[in-house]
């Protein structure tokens, strides 16, 4: 249950697992926990270490992905249909206005280069 709730990513029931074991495996009927045996009660421990790395680990996880801009694109793009369209456009836009001004520069730059050798290299 643990593991599966793991790769749920279901992180309040981590929580709430590692917050007090027993108490949930009580409300689930799993039964009661014997927290008496110390391998028992060891591996408890152990698990419950792993589980709060493990909600550590995924907080870190969203709060990373929440700060890419993938992520600000998606949300902006869920708010208005359109707006991953205006973002083609106006890179399109941008692309175009920057291949201009380098054909421009190249045009200018074999203009300089013929009239420093007084040869054509680019007809």
């Amino acid at each position: 249950m643990i593991n599966r709730t793991k790769e749920e990513g279901d992180l309040k029931t981590l929580e709430e697992i590692s917050a007090d074991p027993e108490a949930y495996a009580r409300h689930h009927g799993i039964g009661d926990l014997d927290l008496t045996d110390s391998d028992e009660t060891e591996s408890l421990h152990r698990l419950w270490q792993a589980l709060q790395a493990e909600i550590l680990s995924a907080i870190e996880s969203i709060e990373s992905l929440k700060e890419s801009p993938e992520h600000e694109l998606a949300v902006l793009s869920k708010k208005d249909d359109s707006y991953l369209d205006h973002v083609v456009i106006d890179l399109a836009q941008e692309l175009g206005k920057e291949i201009d001004e380098l054909s421009a520069e190249a045009d200018r730059l074999a203009r300089e280069i013929k009239d420093l050798t007084g040869e054509s290299h680019f007809d």
